[in-house]
């Protein structure tokens, strides 16, 4: 051999220098080569989960969104649909969006309150209850049955006589209603306005 070449060392050595190289973190020519080499070859046939990786990677850069999965697109569908109807009748959510603003209309007493009402406020007024005319026509027919037809009437004088009926209609009432409530009731009969005026020495056939 010439003076200025050195001889190759043997296959061995050069792969355990190639070995000690890559040991000791020091990167010769034959271990680049080593790695060029292993670039540059082609890779293995792509398996069945590598493709299905590459089909969302696809998906994913043309939709935008990942897949979903079928739980969460159910519940999410339930989430949007409209709420059902439960035996007929709808959410009080719908109810209270639907419904109408009521109008003022009269107020509802309880049964009982009303009548207490009235007779507090007719105990407080002096007033004529039975209407002038209808009383009027009253006085004239009996007068036409007891006398003659050509009998007239003063304005004041029919205002006397409905105001002397009234009073004595009114306590006949309240005599009435105590006899009622004597009996242990609360409904005014008429068998109530007959003990009254039999306790008053009204008789039953004659004239009040």
């Amino acid at each position: 051999m010439p003076r200025g070449k050195q001889a190759p060392p043997p296959r061995g050595e050069e792969e355990a220098s190639s070995d000690d190289s890559l040991s000791s973190g020091f990167l010769t020519h034959s271990t680049l080569d080593e790695i060029r080499f292993q670039k540059s070859k082609p890779s293995s046939p792509a398996t069945p989960l590598s493709s299905k990786k590459a089909k969302m990677t696809a998906r994913k850069s043309t939709g935008g969104k990942a897949p979903r999965s079928p739980v969460k697109e159910k519940a999410a569908r339930k989430a949007t649909a409209p709420r059902k109807t439960v035996g007929g009748k709808a959410p009080r959510k719908q109810l209270a969006q639907h419904r109408t603003p009521k109008s003022p209309g009269k107020r509802r007493y309880r049964p009982g309150t009303r009548a207490l009402m009235e007779i507090r406020r007719f105990q407080r007024s002096a007033d004529l209850l039975i209407p002038k005319l209808s009383f009027s026509r009253v006085i004239r027919e009996i007068a036409q049955e007891i006398g003659s037809s050509d009998l007239r009437f003063q304005s004041t004088a029919i205002m006397a006589l409905q105001e002397a009926a009234e009073a004595f209609l009114v306590t006949l009432f309240e005599d009435s209603v105590l006899c009622a409530i004597h009996a242990k009731r609360v409904t005014l009969m008429p068998k109530d306005m007959d003990l009254a005026r039999r306790i008053r020495g009204r008789s039953d056939h004659g004239m009040w």
